[in-house]
């Protein structure tokens, strides 16, 4: 089995994952610190996290650090042993230089394979998936998505009222493709964008949190003290809706991993 770096490329808002050639030598931290946790270390209050910085720390599973790596969500990773999802590790890497969340994918990716052994490939399934489309036909959108005519010259975003029991996000001058990976993370399944709105987007949007219910008990939805169902949200606020399908989907799947040598 060759080990590949597989860089994620993605189309119509779902990652279609590619196999090249192995990552060039410059995209490596210059140091590097693995060691396996018998119980999870808080890494302090997470707080915003700089731009860009020349640090990559991290207290997590294999399968979030490849799920960061490759830019993928954990319904798009398949195989492996259990501990790659139960065992814990604590990283911590540096960079020469201040790098971007983005740029720091491929040096995680080098230090998967170095320190973990990590092989792994590209194959497609046949997975339900949610297309996301202009709710109306006249393709007029809801209030809660404008144009951004500038990104340097955006209007500050108004607070957004977070409903009781509810969430609430707020984006300025973002891609539709934002709007794509809130509803996949929120539904934990693939979605395609169909929408063909180009260009940056201010959005905002309150919606009702996913969460489990005794059995013979339904949410109500329609009293105001509750926010919308996401959907509901969806279309209400932006215009969109989802649309149900099933096809191939490119998922990554974990052929060999291993426990990481000591420092």
């Amino acid at each position: 089995m060759i080990r590949v770096a597989v860089i994620p490329v993605f189309v119509g808002g779902i990652a279609v994952l590619s196999a090249q050639g192995p990552a060039p030598a410059q995209s490596s931290f210059e140091v590097v610190s693995v060691k396996r946790l018998d119980r999870p270390v808080a890494l302090g209050p997470p707080g915003t996290p700089p731009q860009r910085s020349n640090a990559y720390r991290s207290n997590a599973t294999v399968a979030s650090l490849i799920q960061f790596a490759y830019d993928v969500r954990d319904f798009q990773l398949f195989g492996g042993p259990d501990w790659v999802r139960k065992d814990r590790f604590e990283v911590n890497a540096r960079s020469a230089a201040e790098l971007s969340s983005d740029e720091k994918r491929p040096m995680v990716q080098s230090l998967l394979a170095d320190r973990f052994k990590l092989v792994i490939r590209t194959e497609q399934r046949n997975m339900p998936f949610s297309a996301l489309v202009v709710a109306r036909a006249d393709g007029r959108l809801g209030p809660a998505l404008t144009k951004c005519g500038d990104a340097e010259d955006a209007p500050v975003s108004k607070p957004v009222r977070v409903p009781p029991g509810g969430q609430a996000l707020s984006f300025r001058c973002v891609a539709i493709s934002s709007v794509v990976n809130v509803a996949a993370g929120i539904l934990r399944r693939p979605v395609i964008d169909k929408t063909g709105l180009t260009g940056m987007w201010n959005y905002q949007l309150a919606y009702g949190q996913i969460r489990e219910l005794p059995p013979g008990r339904e949410r109500d939805l329609a009293d105001q003290e509750n926010p919308p169902a996401f959907e509901t949200a969806l279309q209400e606020q932006l215009g969109l809706k989802l649309e149900s399908g099933r096809g191939p989907v490119d998922v990554l799947v974990i052929d060999s991993v291993e426990m990481p040598t000591p420092d």
